[in-house]
């Protein structure tokens, strides 16, 4: 099984959330936690999104909204 990552830009095209509301509901546990994208220890905050992971966090939104 192979799994595509999503950079940030990418996620927030995606969802058409902005990068402060992605991280307030990471937070709350409302949105899927991003992972890092480099060795411990790197001085790099990169991080990604599984997009299988975005992809349900959307299906379950819109079912939400049919509700």
């Amino acid at each position: 099984m192979t799994h595509r990552v999503l950079k940030l830009k990418d996620v927030i095209d995606k969802t058409r959330k902005s990068r402060g509301s992605i991280y307030a509901e990471m937070k709350r546990g409302d949105f899927p936690k991003c992972f890092p994208l480099t060795a411990k220890g790197k001085n790099s905050r990169s991080v990604g999104w599984l997009e299988s992971q975005i992809d349900e966090w959307i299906e379950n939104q819109m079912t939400m909204r049919e509700e």
